[in-house]
């Protein structure tokens, strides 16, 4: 005979008074200090790794096999970008050199994914300068035109729900032709199946805070959780996210304007921030199978119009839920 218990893990006055947080709180804090300055060195390898690319900044970068197979490629992904976005086809271009003006053949995106981001990033610091969408792209022209200031910029573009034959689009610098579109095989996503068999102590060094600082979240801001937790920002897409406990499911209860104009992306993680369950949720109501392990879960919700506005917290409700076998005596 099963029960089933709701808990609140983020409420739970046992969950913040648990006697292991006398050995995880300080463990906690040596993997904040440990990610921090992972994250300081890293950085500045793959800037100059970036710095040294040539004329092969000019060519489109895929996220896949080929791409995390790089010796250096995992650990930067790990420490600039670790809460992987498993829904998404991701390019990256540059650094370009820009004078003026970078031009993007967004009717090439507009065939290819239902939705999509671009992101326009200053290099090096990689602050984010600005960005443009299926939502904002004027659909009648086939170039989209940015000014910017002078300097060097990183390209980054995702598409969401790729079409019938997804390609990253040519892209102009100063109005020359600098790259070419390519071609973006539809399997390329394949890489996130098995990407949590590489587990291993050091990336669990570096997020093994995240945990203990979502189970806390309440005696900290909500900007320094944000910061820590969330990816580069996406103006477009809102996020939702939490914890999960071993031998606990998720179960989620939404209303139909969630769904109305949106698309809804689910990403499970493990306490080293590697994927282990990645999910668009189509169901008002969903439940999922039970997690072996702790570690944390996001939400991404896709604008798919202009016009959708932001979800009410009373319209999107997530629990978990645990499962306990009790004796009938």
């Amino acid at each position: 005979m099963r029960s089933l218990l709701r808990l609140n893990p983020l409420t739970s006055s046992t969950q913040f008074l648990c006697l292991d947080l006398l050995w995880e709180l300080p463990l906690a804090l040596l993997s904040f200090c440990f990610y921090r300055v992972n994250r300081l060195l890293i950085s500045r390898l793959y800037r100059r790794f970036q710095s040294r690319l040539g004329s092969r900044a000019t060519n489109w970068r895929l996220l896949n096999r080929e791409t995390l197979n790089m010796p250096i490629s995992l650990p930067v992904l790990m420490t600039t970008g670790p809460r992987w976005n498993t829904h998404a086809l991701i390019g990256t271009l540059g650094p370009l050199k820009v004078s003026q003006s970078l031009s993007i053949r967004t009717s090439i995106c507009l065939l290819s994914a239902a939705s999509w981001t671009a992101v326009i990033y200053r290099f090096p610091d990689f602050l984010t300068v600005t960005q443009f969408s299926s939502l904002t792209v004027d659909s009648e022209k086939e170039w989209s035109n940015l000014l910017l200031p002078q300097g060097r910029y990183i390209l980054g573009i995702r598409y969401y729900g790729l079409l019938s034959s997804p390609k990253m689009p040519d892209v102009r610098v100063d109005g020359l032709l600098t790259t070419r579109s390519i071609d973006t095989p539809s399997n390329t996503n394949e890489i996130y199946a098995d990407l949590d068999k590489r587990t291993n102590p050091y990336y669990l060094a570096l997020h093994f805070y995240i945990f203990t600082l979502l189970r806390l979240r309440k005696i900290f801001s909500q900007s320094f959780v944000h910061s820590e937790l969330l990816p580069v920002g996406d103006p477009d897409t809102e996020f939702r996210y939490g914890l999960i406990l071993a031998f606990h499911r998720l179960v989620v209860r939404m209303s139909s304007s969630c769904l109305n104009g949106r698309r809804v992306f689910l990403t499970v993680y493990n306490r080293a921030s590697l994927p282990v369950l990645s999910e668009e949720i189509k169901d008002l109501n969903w439940t999922s199978s039970s997690f072996s392990a702790d570690g944390f879960y996001l939400f991404r919700f896709r604008p798919l119009r202009p016009d959708v506005y932001p979800i009410h917290e009373s319209e999107f409700k997530c629990d978990l839920e645990t499962i306990s076998s009790t004796i009938e005596i």
